[in-house]
């Protein structure tokens, strides 16, 4: 009943349906899932490929992370490791430079010590030659007396000539033997030595009036080479014409006025201290003149104005001016050649005296007023040139003991009777310097020092001396310009200590030799 009730109210709605209609709809709605899980399969396609690529990026970003890791831990290691390199490079470097140092001075006394063996070698390879040399001639004389022995030859005359050339052959080898012992000996002989010729006439200084002054100290490092040149100076500046002339083996008052290329052409032309000595103590090649005719070189041809400026003017109104014999450290060598021919006798003159012979000249030197000679600190032959040509004896010292204790022994040299005798009867000392003192009033020490030095020197046999009240303190405008000169400016406290000093000097010389 139930079921006929039902189908009588759903068999009109059937037959009301539009199954065209329907059928669409259910089209559509059939349509709309299988879309949508299309366009889901679609985006899940996407994402899974996005998502594999993002993996893929992320496992690349992870190995550049490993690898950039791997890096920078290698870079670290091996920044490490250069470090720890240089560590290592930085201790053998400050080894190295300690015993390169070290060699340095090793090196340094070796040349030191060669030096010295090479001079002492040379001096007797010298000597032997020479004997060699007479050696030789005896023998060949020898063989001449044998032979004519031998042939029984008649002519006695030859015979006997010979004899006698052979026994003069034998007295000049022992005189030579002798001579090499003197050679090994010389200290001192130098001054009192007899001459071997006539010595030149030490001229007094009232007809020359141009005094030679020695600047000496046989201690070195004492400031005698820059005392020297600025003693010059500030003579000059007072408007006298300096000479100064450099017999120090070192060159340091050649290097102190003079420029390197001057210095070098002087050297090329010969024009030299030592050229001089040479030519003046043997004649020229090819001068066949007589012994004792050929005129004496002058120096002259081998002074150099000095291209230094002199700050203020003269008060004399005089043009000052500073001029300079140079030399150069070959000196040593022309020293070794002199003193071996003085030894051996060779030469026409006494090879202490050729500065005398060159100063004391009539007319010589006639443009200069003082003459200063910058002695070395050795009685070698340029220094006993020096004292045998000058009137006066200056002795800068430092207030120290051993420079002190120096100057009673130069000053009992020079006084000796065999100096008086054989070298400079009409030397004058003109007194002591304080060179260098700490301050320009000494110290406590060095006044002392300098007190007790009038007992030295009697105490050591030497007349006294006069100790010159102006004294030259040490002083940064001197010591700034030892390897270039430059003459302090007026008004200062160095300039006005080497004034006082010129001042002081300049009265102890004779009247007629100042600038009035």
């Amino acid at each position: 009943m139930f079921a006929a009730v039902t189908f009588g109210f759903i068999a009109p709605l059937i037959d009301a349906i539009d199954w065209g209609k329907l059928g669409g709809g259910l089209a559509v709605l059939t349509a709309v899932p299988v879309l949508f899980l299309i366009a889901q399969g679609l985006a899940n396609r996407g994402v899974r490929a996005e998502l594999a690529n993002l993996t893929e990026r992320l496992r690349n970003a992870g190995d550049s992370l490993s690898n950039a890791q791997a890096t920078n831990q290698a870079n670290a290691i091996e920044l490490a490791t250069r470090n720890q390199t240089i560590a290592f490079h930085e201790r053998n470097h400050t080894q190295h430079e300690a015993e390169a140092t070290k060699q340095r001075h090793y090196t340094d006394t070796l040349l030191d010590a060669g030096r010295r063996l090479t001079k002492e070698v040379r001096d007797l390879r010298l000597v032997k030659a020479e004997f060699d040399k007479l050696q030789g001639q005896r023998d060949a004389d020898a063989a001449k007396v044998r032979l004519l022995e031998d042939n029984a030859l008649t002519a006695d005359e030859k015979l006997v000539a010979l004899r006698k050339l052979l026994e003069e052959r034998e007295k000049l080898l022992e005189q030579g033997e002798r001579r090499m012992g003197k050679a090994r000996r010389l200290e001192g002989y130098l001054l009192k030595a007899k001459a071997l010729q006539a010595r030149p006439r030490f001229k007094p200084l009232s007809e020359r009036k141009r005094p030679i002054v020695s600047v000496l100290n046989l201690k070195g490092g004492v400031g005698k080479t820059t005392l020297t040149a600025h003693l010059g100076a500030a003579l000059a500046r007072k408007g006298y014409r300096v000479l100064l002339i450099d017999l120090d083996l070192q060159g340091s008052l050649t290097g102190l006025m003079l420029p390197p290329e001057t210095i070098n052409d002087r050297f090329a032309s010969k024009h030299l201290m030592q050229d001089f000595f040479l030519r003046a103590a043997r004649r020229h090649s090819g001068d066949a003149s007589p012994l004792g005719t050929r005129p004496t070189p002058t120096l002259t041809p081998y002074i150099v104005p000095v291209p230094v400026a002199l700050p203020g003017a003269s008060p004399s109104g005089r043009v000052g001016s500073l001029s300079v014999v140079p030399t150069s450290d070959s000196l040593a060598y022309a020293e070794l050649n002199l003193t071996l021919g003085w030894l051996l006798k060779q030469g026409e003159r006494d090879a202490r005296f050729l500065l005398r012979k060159a100063l004391h000249l009539k007319g010589a030197n006639a443009d200069y007023d003082i003459v200063l000679l910058d002695c070395p600190p050795l009685l070698n032959i340029s220094c006993v040139n020096a004292l045998a040509a000058s009137d006066y004896l200056l002795v800068p010292t430092l207030l120290s003991g051993k420079s002190v204790e120096r100057v009673p022994r130069l000053l009992h040299t020079v006084s000796r009777r065999e100096f008086v005798a054989h070298v400079n009867a009409d030397l004058k000392v003109l007194g002591v310097v304080a060179n260098r003192t700490r301050q320009e009033e000494p110290t406590g020490h060095e006044a002392g020092l300098w007190q007790t030095l009038p007992k030295m020197i009697q105490a050591g046999g030497a007349p006294p001396a006069k100790l010159f009240a102006s004294v030259v303190a040490q002083d940064a405008t001197i010591t700034a310009n030892e390897d270039q000169f430059v003459h302090p400016k007026p008004g200062g406290r160095a300039a006005q200590m080497i004034a006082d000093l010129a001042n002081e000097l300049e009265k102890e010389l004779p009247d007629d030799c100042r600038i009035a």
